[in-house]
């Protein structure tokens, strides 16, 4: 972050590690880390449901969390956009064995303390045991409501069901 840049501070907080969908939801209920957060905005990567994106955008107190579409990683390519640019940013995104799957939410506010709101975020993360359990209910047999029921018994899920058909129109992110 520029320390000359006095009026506004962008933060865009990128990781490739799975979210736990019920520390999201406690630490912004519970947390003064977003007070000084004006507007944010994203997708996220939430452990319990591993082939949609989660769109986040918020403004001032208002926070809205929806599908943002399938992860590309989850696409054929086929169906990816034809431009050639386009797929190639696409492709830049991806990053191991899980694709474009990651958390990037870019922030604006005055006075944001990056380093809390970064703590904050980490803290929902998944943690190296949680994350060799999910990766192992990924790669093992089994259909995808399978492993997505799989991981609902190990996570609980707060946030309301998204709807498929959104999954299905585009990617968000």
């Amino acid at each position: 972050m520029d320390e000359d840049d006095d009026d506004d501070d962008d933060d865009d907080e990128e990781n490739e590690i799975v979210i736990d969908p019920d520390e999201a939801l406690q630490n912004k209920r519970n947390h003064p880390a977003f007070s000084s957060l004006l507007r944010s905005k994203g997708f996220f990567w939430l452990a319990t449901r591993p082939f949609q994106s989660g769109e986040w955008s918020q403004a001032g107190a208002i926070l809205t969390i929806s599908c943002g579409g399938k992860w590309f990683a989850e696409e054929d390519k086929a169906n990816w956009p034809e431009d050639e640019d386009v797929r190639k940013s696409i492709e830049n995104d991806f990053d191991g064995r899980w694709g474009d799957r990651r958390q990037e939410i870019v922030m604006i506010g005055e006075g944001i303390d990056t380093d809390r709101v970064t703590e904050v975020f980490d803290q929902c993360l998944l943690n190296d045991e949680e994350m060799k359990q999910w990766e192992g209910i990924m790669e093992g047999d089994g259909s995808r409501e399978d492993k997505e029921d799989a991981m609902m018994d190990i996570w609980e899920d707060g946030f309301e069901g998204w709807n498929e058909a959104e999954e299905e129109d585009e990617h968000m992110h």
